[in-house]
């Protein structure tokens, strides 16, 4: 797990550049906060998503997407109008990313 980084690389200060052979996995937030916070309204680009998800694909790992409901249980309209953008590239392009392996070289 490699939060928020790509594995092997270590531009956050605290992940290990050591692989190992496990599945590997990098997690994000939509805006810089850990679940909801109503005070955080700096949100990524679909385009920064979108890239940072094939950028952990050129390096043969999954991207978990931190979303966080309300205090109302509900998700807040630039997360879903996110995750539908997301969700519209990847049905189009997906291809480009579902099932691919990393390289030995780098991205």
């Amino acid at each position: 797990m490699f939060e928020p980084d790509l594995s092997g690389n270590n531009t956050a200060g605290y992940n290990t550049t050591d692989i190992g052979t496990l599945p590997l996995e990098t997690c994000d937030t939509m805006n810089g906060s850990w679940g909801f916070s109503a005070s955080d309204q700096d949100f990524k680009s679909v385009t920064e998503l979108v890239h940072y998800l094939v950028r952990a694909a050129g390096y043969d790992t999954n991207l978990l997407l931190n979303v966080g409901p309300t205090l109302k249980g509900t998700f807040q309209p630039e997360v879903i109008e996110r995750l539908e953008a997301m969700g519209k590239w990847t049905s189009e392009f997906g291809e480009t990313i579902y099932g691919t392996r990393g390289c030995p070289m780098a991205p």
